[in-house]
């Protein structure tokens, strides 16, 4: 009987340590952030049927309730096109934190001033990320100069980092 209850036991640890490992192996992190920045678009093609535009902006986070991402920075590209009115936007992102710790996303827009992102790859703290949420566009301001747009948007979701 005791030896019953022993391979039992046995047995119900293993099975814990195997299905409840992977959540202690990565670390689920949320943010919540708003990035505001300046943006020079670029018209490559504009005729009947076919606009191309791409665009190289740089931002800083402004809030964020993830401490590690406030103040951090950001470069991108992206391209904005409409070809026989359909609709497309997407590009990739290098951010920054202060603390020299790098995340590569990638981003697309599903809609007017809204979006998605993935995060690619890490370095430092961020290494091995995955994950990404929804993005939106929450105010665009006047041009500082022609040929500019500044704007912020608000940036939330949740990503995993595996255990270091």
């Amino acid at each position: 009987m005791k030896e019953n209850m022993w391979i039992w036991f046995r047995n119900a640890v293993t099975i814990a340590t195997l299905v409840l490992a992977p959540a202690a192996r990565a670390a689920e992190v949320t943010y919540d952030l708003v990035h505001c920045g300046s943006m020079k678009p670029t018209v490559l093609e504009a005729r009947e049927g076919v606009f191309v535009m791409v665009m190289d902006y740089y931002d800083i986070v402004a809030s964020s309730t993830n401490k590690d991402w406030a103040s951090a920075t950001a470069h991108c590209g992206g391209h904005w096109r409409v070809v026989d009115g359909k609709e497309s936007s997407g590009g990739v992102c290098k951010w920054v934190l202060p603390s020299g710790d790098t995340a590569v996303l990638e981003w697309k827009g599903t809609g007017p001033g809204e979006g998605s992102v993935v995060f690619l790859s890490g370095t430092g703290k961020l290494k091995g990320i995955q994950g990404g949420g929804p993005w939106k566009i929450v105010s665009n301001a006047k041009p500082a100069d022609e040929g500019t747009s500044q704007r912020c948007v608000h940036s939330w979701g949740k990503y995993t980092l595996p255990e270091s």
